[in-house]
């Protein structure tokens, strides 16, 4: 992503209104799902820390992230325990709830990636991701973004096998 990126995403995520809805549909998706809450969560790719405070309400979370800027806002943010990712990775830890909001599409290896994360995930636990869809809506966002693709269901589904 663009540096001068992170200082946009970190105030849009509270104040925009495709973040601020984001949020509410994917925190109803981990209500009707984890409704006792008391998860171990890993929230890769975390960017500048919008979604850890939601995924807080579930339990604790540990934010990754690659890039330094991101790491400094999610500190501002009130999280700053945000690793990178070799750090996260050599851990060694496993998680109820492994999370990657729009970062697959960032990456040149999404099969690896994936691979990655689900070995992070404990016997019984989950993934939930996004990404974006439709290559059909290929912009200058995506350009801007340094997205390697979007994805049809198809082409998430063979991603994930």
């Amino acid at each position: 992503m663009e540096h001068e990126l992170y200082d946009f995403f970190y105030h849009a995520e509270d104040r925009h209104w495709w973040f601020r809805a984001r949020r509410r549909i994917l925190a109803s998706v981990l209500e009707a799902t984890f409704p006792e809450g008391g998860l171990r969560i890993a929230d890769v790719g975390c960017g500048t820390g919008g979604m850890l405070p939601m995924l807080a309400r579930f339990g604790e979370v540990t934010g990754v992230d690659e890039a330094p800027e991101a790491r400094e806002y999610c500190t501002r943010r009130g999280f700053p325990g945000v690793l990178a990712p070799e750090a996260w990775h050599e851990t060694g830890q496993r998680y109820d709830l492994v999370t990657a909001f729009d970062v697959a599409e960032h990456v040149e290896d999404d099969v690896a990636f994936l691979r990655r994360l689900a070995g992070h995930v404990r016997p019984g636990g989950h993934v939930l991701l996004t990404v974006p869809a439709y290559p059909f809506l290929w912009s200058f966002f995506d350009e801007m973004n340094h997205h390697q693709r979007r994805y049809t269901r198809s082409s998430l589904h063979r991603s994930l096998d």
